[in-house]
C-alpha cells in the first residue's frame, strides 16, 4: 500500500529541500542587506502572509486534477527563484524583492500541501492507523528534506556566493515536479462542480467553523503558529548576535529541530489512538519551556537542544492533526477545509512576525522569546486544557478511526 504512495513521498522531500534552501538563504540574504530587524522581519511575514490566499487555493484544488497542482505549483516556484537569481547576479537586488520571492515561494506551498493532503487518503483509504503511518513517514521526508538537506545547504552554499543557494533551490522545485508525474492522473475531484468559486469557499469555511473538533485545531495551531513567528522572524540576529554563532551554525541550529521532527514523525505512528489534544497541549508546554531556556541561557548549545525537543513535540502534534483530520473529512471537500485551516492557523504566522520585528527593535532582541512565552501561556495553553477537559474530540477520532 505504501508502494503507490512513494512519488508523493519523492515529490513532498524534493519540495521541502527548495523550501529549507529558501528558509536558510532569504535571511541570510537579507540581513547582508540590513540589520534593521523590521527589514529582516518583513521577509518573514512575506512568507507567511501568502497563506491568507489559501480559501481560494483550497477551492481551486478541490476543482483541478491534484497531480497537476503539485506540478504547476512547483514549476511557478522555480521560475520566481529564477527571477531572484537573476536580480542576485547583476547585483540588484533588494529587501522588498526578497519579499516578493519569498511570497511566491509560500504561494506555490499553499496549493502544494492542499493537494498532497488530498491525495494521499484516495491513494491509501482513511484508516486512522494507515494515514497516521504514512503521514509520519510524509513529516520525516519533509523534515529531512527541509531540514538536513535544505537548511544547511541553503546556509553553506551562501557563503560560496549569494546567487548559489537560489539556483540550487528552483533545481528541488523543478526535482519535485518530475517526481510528482507518476501519480495517479486521477480527474478533478466532484467537489466544486455547478458552484461558483466563491461558493466553494464559503462552504468550505461553512464546514471549519460548524465542525467544533476541526475548528478547535485551528485555532490552537493558529496560537501556537502565532507566538512562534514572534522568535523566528528576527532569530537569524538573535542567533548572530546574542548567541554569536556563524552563517552555518545557524543553519544547523536550525538542523536541530529538524532531527527532533524526524525522531518525532516516526515516533508518532505509535500514538494514532491518542487524543490529538493532548498532544497538543503538551507540544505547546514544552514550545513555552523551551523559549524560556534559551532567552535565559544565551547559549547554543542550550538551543540546539531546546530545538530538537520542540522538532519532536511539533511533528508527533502535526501527524496527530493531519491524520485527525483526513480521516473526518470527505475528498469533495478537504481540500478547502485544508486551505481555511491553514489560513487561520498559518496566517497567524504573518501578524506573529510583525509583532516580532516590532518588540524587538523596541525592546531588543531578547524581548521576542520572552513575548513568545507568554503569548503561549496566555492563549495556546488555556485553549488546550479547555478542549481537553471537554473531552468530546476523543469520541470523533474513535468515530473516524
Amino acid at each position: 500500500m505504501t508502494g503507490s504512495a512513494t512519488p508523493l513521498l519523492w515529490s513532498t522531500g524534493m519540495a521541502s529541500a527548495g523550501d529549507g534552501i529558501f528558509k536558510a538563504a532569504a535571511p541570510l540574504l537579507a540581513a547582508s542587506l540590513t540589520t534593521d530587524p523590521r527589514a529582516v522581519a518583513a521577509v518573514s511575514v512575506a512568507y507567511s502572509a501568502a497563506w491568507l490566499t489559501g480559501l481560494v487555493a483550497g477551492a481551486l484544488t478541490d476543482r483541478l486534477p491534484r497531480r497537476q497542482v503539485l506540478i504547476w505549483s512547483n514549476l511557478m516556484r522555480a521560475t520566481g527563484i529564477m527571477g531572484l537569481v537573476a536580480l542576485v547576479a547583476a547585483g540588484w537586488v533588494t529587501v522588498p524583492a526578497i519579499a516578493a520571492a519569498a511570497f511566491l515561494v509560500t504561494a506555490g506551498t499553499v496549493f502544494f500541501d492542499p493537494a498532497a493532503q488530498a491525495l494521499l487518503p484516495s491513494v491509501v483509504g482513511r484508516r486512522i492507523d494507515v494515514l497516521s503511518r504514512l503521514n509520519g513517514r510524509l513529516a520525516m521526508v519533509e523534515t529531512v528534506g527541509r531540514s538536513f538537506v535544505g537548511l544547511p545547504l541553503g546556509a553553506a552554499t551562501f557563503g560560496i556566493g549569494a546567487a548559489v543557494p537560489f539556483l540550487a533551490n528552483a533545481a528541488a522545485y523543478v526535482g519535485s515536479a518530475r517526481a510528482a508525474r507518476p501519480l495517479p492522473a486521477a480527474p478533478a475531484p466532484e467537489g466544486g462542480r455547478g458552484t461558483s468559486l466563491l461558493g466553494d469557499v464559503w462552504a468550505g469555511l461553512v464546514h471549519l467553523f460548524r465542525d467544533r473538533t476541526l475548528f478547535a485545531m485551528s485555532l490552537l495551531v493558529g496560537a501556537f503558529n502565532f507566538a512562534d513567528a514572534v522568535v523566528m522572524a528576527v532569530f537569524v540576529l538573535y542567533a548572530k548576535e546574542i548567541l554569536g554563532v556563524s552563517d552555518l551554525a545557524y543553519g544547523l541550529l536550525l538542523t536541530c529541530f529538524a532531527a527532533g521532527s524526524v525522531v518525532g514523525g516516526g515516533f508518532a505512528g505509535r500514538l494514532a489512538r491518542a487524543r490529538w489534544e493532548i498532544i497538543e497541549l503538551v507540544a505547546v508546554l514544552v514550545q513555552a519551556t523551551g523559549w524560556m531556556i534559551i532567552v535565559s541561557t544565551a547559549s547554543a548549545w542550550a538551543t540546539a537542544a531546546v530545538f530538537f525537543a520542540t522538532g519532536f513535540g511539533a511533528a508527533v502534534a502535526t501527524v496527530a492533526i493531519v491524520s485527525t483530520r483526513q480521516a473526518m473529512v470527505a475528498d469533495n471537500m478537504i481540500g478547502r477545509v485544508v486551505a481555511g485551516f491553514r489560513v487561520i492557523g498559518n496566517g497567524s504566522m504573518v501578524l506573529g512576525g510583525i509583532v516580532g520585528g516590532l518588540v524587538a527593535a523596541r525592546y531588543g532582541l531578547p524581548a521576542a522569546p520572552w513575548t513568545a512565552v507568554g503569548l503561549l501561556l496566555l492563549t495556546a495553553v488555556p485553549l488546550a486544557w479547555l478542549v481537553v477537559t471537554r473531552r468530546g474530540s476523543h469520541s470523533r477520532l474513535a468515530q473516524a478511526a
